[in-house]
Protein backbone atom coordinates (compact mmCIF):
# COMPACT_ATOMS: atom_id res chain seq x y z
CA UNK A 1 0.00 0.00 0.00
CA UNK A 2 1.41 3.31 -0.83
CA UNK A 3 1.57 5.58 2.24
CA UNK A 4 -1.47 7.97 2.65
CA UNK A 5 -2.49 10.52 4.73
CA UNK A 6 -6.60 11.04 5.20
CA UNK A 7 -8.25 13.36 6.78
CA UNK A 8 -11.86 12.19 8.13
CA UNK A 9 -13.38 15.81 9.54
CA UNK A 10 -16.50 15.34 11.58
CA UNK A 11 -18.81 18.40 12.36
CA UNK A 12 -19.52 18.21 16.18
CA UNK A 13 -23.20 17.83 16.79
CA UNK A 14 -23.81 19.29 13.55
CA UNK A 15 -27.41 19.61 14.29
CA UNK A 16 -27.37 21.06 17.42
CA UNK A 17 -24.44 23.97 16.48
CA UNK A 18 -27.25 24.95 13.26
CA UNK A 19 -29.78 25.36 15.69
CA UNK A 20 -28.09 27.19 18.56
CA UNK A 21 -26.76 29.64 15.32
CA UNK A 22 -30.36 30.19 15.11
CA UNK A 23 -31.50 31.03 18.09
CA UNK A 24 -28.17 32.99 19.31
CA UNK A 25 -26.61 30.62 21.29
CA UNK A 26 -23.53 28.89 21.30
CA UNK A 27 -23.03 25.11 21.55
CA UNK A 28 -20.06 24.98 22.74
CA UNK A 29 -21.28 26.55 26.11
CA UNK A 30 -25.06 26.36 25.72
CA UNK A 31 -27.27 23.58 26.12
CA UNK A 32 -29.10 22.78 23.49
CA UNK A 33 -31.19 19.92 22.04
CA UNK A 34 -33.04 19.91 18.74
CA UNK A 35 -36.71 18.61 18.74
CA UNK A 36 -38.29 16.88 15.64
CA UNK A 37 -41.77 15.92 16.72
CA UNK A 38 -41.49 14.86 21.08
CA UNK A 39 -38.05 13.61 20.90
CA UNK A 40 -34.33 15.03 20.94
CA UNK A 41 -33.11 14.76 17.17
CA UNK A 42 -29.52 16.14 18.24
CA UNK A 43 -27.91 17.03 21.41
CA UNK A 44 -25.02 19.79 22.21
CA UNK A 45 -22.13 18.58 24.15
CA UNK A 46 -22.57 20.60 27.48
CA UNK A 47 -26.05 18.77 27.54
CA UNK A 48 -25.03 15.57 27.07
CA UNK A 49 -22.72 16.14 30.04
CA UNK A 50 -25.97 16.80 31.75
CA UNK A 51 -26.79 13.41 30.73
CA UNK A 52 -28.98 14.78 28.14
CA UNK A 53 -29.36 12.09 25.49
CA UNK A 54 -30.85 11.83 21.73
CA UNK A 55 -34.87 10.54 22.11
CA UNK A 56 -35.02 11.66 25.49
CA UNK A 57 -38.59 14.13 25.19
CA UNK A 58 -38.23 17.73 25.76
CA UNK A 59 -39.88 17.11 29.17
CA UNK A 60 -37.17 14.50 30.00
CA UNK A 61 -34.65 17.07 28.78
CA UNK A 62 -35.18 19.89 31.04
CA UNK A 63 -35.62 17.67 34.07
CA UNK A 64 -31.73 16.38 33.57
CA UNK A 65 -30.61 20.32 32.26
CA UNK A 66 -32.10 22.88 33.99
CA UNK A 67 -32.16 25.84 31.15
CA UNK A 68 -31.96 23.95 27.92
CA UNK A 69 -32.79 25.23 24.73
CA UNK A 70 -35.24 22.67 22.84
CA UNK A 71 -35.26 23.81 19.39
CA UNK A 72 -37.54 22.75 16.93
CA UNK A 73 -36.58 21.66 13.44
CA UNK A 74 -38.10 23.47 10.59
CA UNK A 75 -40.85 21.79 8.94
CA UNK A 76 -43.15 21.82 6.09
CA UNK A 77 -46.60 22.84 6.55
CA UNK A 78 -49.18 20.34 4.60
CA UNK A 79 -52.01 23.40 4.21
CA UNK A 80 -49.66 26.17 2.83
CA UNK A 81 -46.82 23.94 1.78
CA UNK A 82 -44.61 26.92 3.73
CA UNK A 83 -41.31 26.26 6.02
CA UNK A 84 -42.46 26.83 9.33
CA UNK A 85 -38.91 27.80 11.45
CA UNK A 86 -40.56 28.68 14.63
CA UNK A 87 -38.41 27.21 17.13
CA UNK A 88 -40.51 26.66 20.03
CA UNK A 89 -42.81 25.33 17.65
CA UNK A 90 -45.55 22.22 18.41
CA UNK A 91 -46.29 21.09 15.13
CA UNK A 92 -49.11 18.27 14.86
CA UNK A 93 -47.16 15.75 12.62
CA UNK A 94 -50.10 14.35 10.86
CA UNK A 95 -49.72 18.00 8.99
CA UNK A 96 -46.15 18.88 8.75
CA UNK A 97 -43.49 17.25 7.10
CA UNK A 98 -39.71 17.96 8.73
CA UNK A 99 -37.22 20.07 6.32
CA UNK A 100 -33.49 19.64 6.42
CA UNK A 101 -32.97 22.67 3.97
CA UNK A 102 -31.37 24.83 6.92
CA UNK A 103 -28.39 21.66 7.50
CA UNK A 104 -27.93 21.85 3.53
CA UNK A 105 -27.62 24.99 3.29
CA UNK A 106 -24.78 24.70 6.59
CA UNK A 107 -23.42 21.65 4.68
CA UNK A 108 -22.58 23.73 1.84
CA UNK A 109 -20.93 26.93 4.06
CA UNK A 110 -18.40 24.39 5.24
CA UNK A 111 -17.98 23.18 2.49
CA UNK A 112 -16.92 25.97 0.42
CA UNK A 113 -14.50 26.66 3.48
CA UNK A 114 -12.90 23.23 3.14
CA UNK A 115 -12.52 23.78 -0.63
CA UNK A 116 -10.67 27.22 -0.15
CA UNK A 117 -8.39 26.13 2.63
CA UNK A 118 -7.83 22.94 1.01
CA UNK A 119 -4.98 23.55 -1.68
CA UNK A 120 -5.95 21.39 -4.03
CA UNK A 121 -6.61 18.41 -2.45
CA UNK A 122 -8.95 15.55 -2.70
CA UNK A 123 -12.17 16.27 -1.03
CA UNK A 124 -15.07 13.84 -0.74
CA UNK A 125 -17.83 14.17 1.00
CA UNK A 126 -19.11 11.11 3.02
CA UNK A 127 -22.52 13.15 4.80
CA UNK A 128 -24.09 16.04 5.65
CA UNK A 129 -21.84 16.63 8.76
CA UNK A 130 -18.49 14.61 7.68
CA UNK A 131 -16.02 15.00 4.94
CA UNK A 132 -12.90 12.81 4.05
CA UNK A 133 -9.92 15.13 2.64
CA UNK A 134 -6.56 12.78 1.16
CA UNK A 135 -3.52 15.51 2.17
CA UNK A 136 -1.10 12.69 1.08
CA UNK A 137 0.87 14.93 -1.28
CA UNK A 138 1.08 18.16 1.21
CA UNK A 139 1.63 16.18 4.38
CA UNK A 140 5.00 14.39 1.96
CA UNK A 141 6.53 17.91 1.49
CA UNK A 142 9.64 18.29 3.11
CA UNK A 143 10.39 14.09 3.01
CA UNK A 144 10.35 12.53 6.46
CA UNK A 145 8.94 9.53 7.84
CA UNK A 146 5.92 8.07 8.34
CA UNK A 147 5.37 9.92 11.51
CA UNK A 148 6.52 12.98 10.36
CA UNK A 149 3.94 13.09 7.77
CA UNK A 150 1.57 11.93 9.99
CA UNK A 151 2.07 14.65 12.12
CA UNK A 152 2.48 17.24 9.57
CA UNK A 153 -0.95 15.76 8.02
CA UNK A 154 -2.22 16.47 11.83
CA UNK A 155 -1.35 20.19 11.83
CA UNK A 156 -2.82 20.30 8.22
CA UNK A 157 -6.03 18.78 9.50
CA UNK A 158 -6.29 21.72 12.20
CA UNK A 159 -5.85 24.02 9.53
CA UNK A 160 -8.98 22.80 8.47
CA UNK A 161 -10.76 22.91 11.20
CA UNK A 162 -10.00 26.33 11.89
CA UNK A 163 -10.78 27.70 8.35
CA UNK A 164 -14.39 26.13 9.00
CA UNK A 165 -15.19 27.55 12.29
CA UNK A 166 -13.13 31.19 10.93
CA UNK A 167 -16.27 30.81 7.91
CA UNK A 168 -19.28 29.66 9.65
CA UNK A 169 -18.73 29.17 13.71
CA UNK A 170 -19.04 25.67 13.86
CA UNK A 171 -16.60 23.17 15.37
CA UNK A 172 -15.71 20.41 13.91
CA UNK A 173 -13.35 16.95 15.31
CA UNK A 174 -10.51 15.35 12.75
CA UNK A 175 -8.36 12.37 12.37
CA UNK A 176 -5.96 11.76 10.24
CA UNK A 177 -4.18 8.51 9.58
CA UNK A 178 -3.27 6.16 6.80
CA UNK A 179 -6.96 5.03 5.08
CA UNK A 180 -10.20 6.35 5.58
CA UNK A 181 -11.26 3.53 8.01
CA UNK A 182 -8.25 4.69 10.93
CA UNK A 183 -8.95 8.54 9.81
CA UNK A 184 -13.12 8.02 10.46
CA UNK A 185 -11.81 5.82 13.97
CA UNK A 186 -9.62 8.41 14.95
CA UNK A 187 -11.88 11.39 14.50
CA UNK A 188 -14.72 10.22 17.22
CA UNK A 189 -11.86 9.43 20.07
CA UNK A 190 -11.65 13.14 21.54
CA UNK A 191 -14.78 15.07 20.62
CA UNK A 192 -15.02 17.61 20.33
CA UNK A 193 -13.20 20.00 18.71
CA UNK A 194 -10.03 17.91 18.39
CA UNK A 195 -7.62 16.58 16.46
CA UNK A 196 -6.58 12.96 16.46
CA UNK A 197 -3.74 11.27 14.90
CA UNK A 198 -3.63 7.36 14.65
CA UNK A 199 0.39 6.15 13.47
CA UNK A 200 0.21 2.40 11.81
CA UNK A 201 2.00 1.58 15.22
CA UNK A 202 -1.47 1.67 16.75
CA UNK A 203 -2.99 -0.37 14.58
CA UNK A 204 -2.70 -3.75 16.17
CA UNK A 205 -4.36 -1.97 19.41
CA UNK A 206 -7.26 -0.73 17.17
CA UNK A 207 -8.20 -4.42 16.49
CA UNK A 208 -8.23 -5.70 19.58
CA UNK A 209 -10.63 -3.19 20.11
CA UNK A 210 -12.80 -3.00 17.41
CA UNK A 211 -15.73 -5.55 16.08
CA UNK A 212 -15.30 -6.85 12.82
CA UNK A 213 -18.97 -6.43 11.67
CA UNK A 214 -18.66 -2.54 12.90
CA UNK A 215 -16.22 -2.10 9.64
CA UNK A 216 -17.40 -0.33 6.56
CA UNK A 217 -17.52 -3.01 4.44
CA UNK A 218 -17.82 -6.01 6.97
CA UNK A 219 -21.71 -4.95 7.73
CA UNK A 220 -24.67 -6.23 6.41
CA UNK A 221 -24.71 -9.95 4.29
CA UNK A 222 -20.73 -9.75 3.44
CA UNK A 223 -19.94 -9.21 6.72
CA UNK A 224 -22.44 -12.62 7.92
CA UNK A 225 -21.12 -14.07 5.27
CA UNK A 226 -17.25 -13.80 6.12
CA UNK A 227 -18.22 -14.10 10.15
CA UNK A 228 -19.88 -17.65 9.36
CA UNK A 229 -16.94 -18.77 6.97
CA UNK A 230 -14.44 -17.76 9.79
CA UNK A 231 -16.66 -19.69 12.99
CA UNK A 232 -16.75 -16.37 14.95
CA UNK A 233 -19.52 -14.63 17.26
CA UNK A 234 -21.11 -11.47 15.98
CA UNK A 235 -18.90 -9.21 18.77
CA UNK A 236 -15.09 -10.97 17.72
CA UNK A 237 -12.98 -8.41 17.15
CA UNK A 238 -11.09 -7.74 13.63
CA UNK A 239 -8.28 -9.51 15.38
CA UNK A 240 -9.90 -12.64 16.51
CA UNK A 241 -11.12 -12.49 12.59
CA UNK A 242 -7.42 -12.69 11.50
CA UNK A 243 -6.71 -15.26 14.32
CA UNK A 244 -9.38 -17.55 12.93
CA UNK A 245 -9.09 -17.09 9.64
CA UNK A 246 -5.08 -18.12 10.02
CA UNK A 247 -6.50 -21.49 11.85
CA UNK A 248 -8.82 -21.67 8.47
CA UNK A 249 -5.48 -21.84 6.40
CA UNK A 250 -3.82 -23.82 8.09
CA UNK A 251 -6.46 -26.38 7.66
CA UNK A 252 -6.05 -25.70 4.16
CA UNK A 253 -9.05 -23.87 2.77
CA UNK A 254 -7.97 -20.53 0.44
CA UNK A 255 -11.48 -18.13 1.65
CA UNK A 256 -11.47 -15.33 -1.31
CA UNK A 257 -11.29 -12.68 1.20
CA UNK A 258 -8.31 -13.31 2.76
CA UNK A 259 -6.02 -10.99 1.36
CA UNK A 260 -8.79 -7.71 2.13
CA UNK A 261 -8.94 -8.59 5.62
CA UNK A 262 -5.12 -9.07 6.21
CA UNK A 263 -4.59 -5.89 4.86
CA UNK A 264 -7.10 -4.31 7.19
CA UNK A 265 -5.87 -6.33 10.42
CA UNK A 266 -2.49 -5.83 9.90
CA UNK A 267 -1.82 -2.54 8.09
CA UNK A 268 -5.67 -0.58 8.53
CA UNK A 269 -5.78 -0.63 4.82
CA UNK A 270 -9.61 -0.52 3.99
CA UNK A 271 -8.98 -0.12 0.24
CA UNK A 272 -10.99 2.72 0.08
CA UNK A 273 -9.91 5.71 -1.86
CA UNK A 274 -10.94 9.27 -1.23
CA UNK A 275 -13.04 10.08 -4.24
CA UNK A 276 -13.24 14.01 -5.80
CA UNK A 277 -16.97 14.33 -4.74
CA UNK A 278 -18.70 17.42 -3.36
CA UNK A 279 -22.04 16.14 -3.88
CA UNK A 280 -24.34 13.45 -1.84
CA UNK A 281 -24.29 10.07 -2.77
CA UNK A 282 -27.79 9.86 -2.84
CA UNK A 283 -31.25 11.56 -2.67
CA UNK A 284 -34.53 11.44 -0.70
CA UNK A 285 -37.55 13.04 0.45
CA UNK A 286 -40.01 10.52 2.10
CA UNK A 287 -42.97 11.38 4.71
CA UNK A 288 -43.57 8.64 7.16
CA UNK A 289 -47.31 7.71 8.18
CA UNK A 290 -48.43 6.12 11.10
CA UNK A 291 -50.49 3.08 10.87
CA UNK A 292 -53.81 4.83 11.39
CA UNK A 293 -53.18 7.60 8.75
CA UNK A 294 -51.93 5.26 5.70
CA UNK A 295 -55.28 6.02 3.91
CA UNK A 296 -55.17 7.20 0.12
CA UNK A 297 -57.35 10.49 0.89
CA UNK A 298 -54.32 11.20 3.60
CA UNK A 299 -51.13 10.17 1.20
CA UNK A 300 -52.67 12.11 -1.72
CA UNK A 301 -52.85 15.53 0.22
CA UNK A 302 -48.93 15.45 0.50
CA UNK A 303 -48.26 14.56 -3.02
CA UNK A 304 -48.15 18.68 -3.44
CA UNK A 305 -45.95 19.48 -1.40
CA UNK A 306 -43.44 16.29 -0.66
CA UNK A 307 -42.60 16.68 -4.33
CA UNK A 308 -42.55 20.45 -4.04
CA UNK A 309 -39.49 20.35 -1.27
CA UNK A 310 -37.22 18.20 -3.66
CA UNK A 311 -36.39 22.06 -5.61
CA UNK A 312 -32.43 22.09 -5.52
CA UNK A 313 -31.89 18.41 -4.58
CA UNK A 314 -28.67 17.35 -6.57
CA UNK A 315 -26.91 20.49 -6.08
CA UNK A 316 -23.63 20.57 -4.09
CA UNK A 317 -25.35 21.74 -0.86
CA UNK A 318 -28.45 19.41 -0.74
CA UNK A 319 -28.00 16.52 0.82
Amino acid sequence: MDFKVIVHLDLDAFYAQVEAKRVGLDARRDAVGVVQWDSLLAVSYPARAAGVTRFDTPRDARRKCDGIACVHVEYLDLKTGASIADPAAAPDRSAAKVSLARYRRASRAVLDALVGAAGGATIERASIDEVYVDVTAAAAAGGGSEDARLARGGVFATALRDAVFSRTGFTSSAGVSTSKFLAKLASSRHKPARTTVVSRAEVPDVMHATPLLSINGYRGKEGLAIQAALGVSDDATAARALDALIALEGRGAAPPFAARLRALVLRGDDGAAVVDNLRPKSLNVFKSFPAAERRAAVVAEWLRPVPNSTTGLGGPDQT
